[in-house]
């Protein structure tokens, strides 16, 4: 078994302006989680918060437009309830050493 202390894997890790706790990075993925007007929920606050130990955490697919949406119940980030959702998701317990970045999307019809 190896020593956590000596695993590069949990060592802190400067990325450009980001200070790492670990090199841990959880990936984005789309999961159909917000409510009808695309504002995050506890659910999804619930679901981050349980993964805030990792070191860089690139969220869901969010979109920047209602044009953009691409499946239903995606995240926005476009109105005043939305970026206060993301904000409760950020900031649940204020405890987190873990940093978070959505990954923003415009999906376009095309014809």
């Amino acid at each position: 078994m190896s020593d956590l202390n000596n695993d590069v894997l949990f060592w802190s890790y400067k990325l450009g302006d980001l200070e790492l706790p670990n090199r841990i990075v959880m990936a984005p993925m789309g999961r159909s989680r917000a409510d009808e007007g695309g504002v995050p929920t506890p659910l999804m606050a619930e679901y981050y918060s349980q993964r805030a130990t990792a070191g860089l955490i690139i969220a869901e697919a969010t979109t920047i437009s209602a044009e953009g949406l691409a499946y239903d119940l995606m995240p926005g980030i476009y109105t005043d309830q939305q970026v206060a959702g993301w904000k409760s998701r950020t900031t649940r317990d204020g405890t987190s050493p873990c940093s978070s970045r959505d990954r923003i999307w415009l999906i376009e019809a095309r014809g």
